[in-house]
């Protein structure tokens, strides 16, 4: 089997002659040019996934993992790149593909970058150089705040992973603003004190922080890890819209998400068990990838 990163981004189009050929493909054309995308469509669809069982995430004793599966109607990665030619039956819209293996995984990035988001943004008032939640979004920061505060606050209860948990409704105050911003910069910059200057005593050591790797598909249902969708815009209320074919990881793909995790110094509740678990909510709760908002990426423990 082709590595499916190089066939969505590099075969896709070869052997494609029939889109230079006419101005205005007739009725046969068409066909044509659907039968061919067809086939390449195919070899995503019809993929096994035994055939990449040979590939396994890299972990040691120090790594800290947890399953998700995905669920209906699936996860979309990488849609920001560019793909597509206006093409009869293509896939139209960009996907994220391993570049070595071929397979749909979440890059580490990512992950890192949807557990940033549950975080408030703090920034640094200029006029008084005081802390400050961003003034552009400053509800939703102070809403993100104060449901951190209380994930914390929970964390150790047993039922943690699959509850509801409001955001506390007590005030952010200067001291529970320094506090986030100290474990903020802490989780996810490695910076131990944040009144130091110089580089070796404010930031951890590169071995003593946390470190956020891809996430890989380690089973799935009927060994089948794509699947196709479309969306349909209407971009005029008199003409019928035009399908925007696009590839999808299927719901019921396990994935396992992989992190180097230590201890914060900052909570002392924030173990290196209770970092995982608190990684684990953030993700479950807001889901990853595009389309969120319209169900995509939405993960369940597996």
């Amino acid at each position: 089997m082709k590595n499916l990163s190089w066939l969505f981004y590099k075969g896709y189009y070869q052997g494609f002659q029939h889109w230079n050929n006419f101005e205005k493909p007739n009725e046969h054309n068409k066909k044509q040019i659907a039968n061919f995308f067809a086939e390449k469509n195919n070899g995503f669809l019809d993929a096994n996934y035994n055939s990449f069982n040979k590939i396994k995430a890299v972990s040691d004793s120090s790594s800290s993992t947890f399953k998700l599966a995905t669920q209906y109607p699936g996860l979309i990665m990488g849609t920001g790149y560019s793909h597509g030619i206006g093409a009869i039956g293509e896939f139209k819209i960009g996907f994220h593909l391993d570049y070595v293996t071929g397979l749909p995984v979440i890059p580490g990035s990512s992950v890192k970058g949807v557990i940033r988001s549950a975080f408030p943004i703090i920034t640094i008032n200029k006029k008084t150089d005081q802390l400050e939640l961003s003034p552009e979004s400053v509800d939703i920061e102070t809403t993100k705040a104060k449901w951190i505060l209380a994930l914390i606050k929970s964390i150790d209860e047993a039922d943690f992973l699959t509850k509801t948990i409001q955001p506390m409704k007590d005030d952010i105050d200067n001291q529970k603003l320094e506090f986030l911003n100290k474990l903020i910069l802490e989780i996810f910059e490695g910076v131990k004190d944040v009144n130091k200057t110089d580089a070796e005593r404010k930031y951890f050591s590169i071995y003593d922080r946390n470190v956020f790797f891809d996430a890989l598909p380690i089973r799935c249902k009927a060994n089948k890890l794509y699947g196709s969708d479309s969306i349909t815009p209407h971009p005029d209320p008199l003409k019928n819209p035009v399908p925007l074919l696009f590839l999808k990881v299927l719901p019921k793909v396990t994935y396992e998400f992989n992190f180097r995790i230590v201890s914060s110094i900052v909570e002392q509740k924030l173990t290196k068990e209770n970092l995982k678990k608190l990684f684990q909510k953030i993700i479950l709760e807001y889901g990853i990838g595009a389309k969120t908002n319209v169900g995509y990426g939405q993960l369940e423990p597996a």
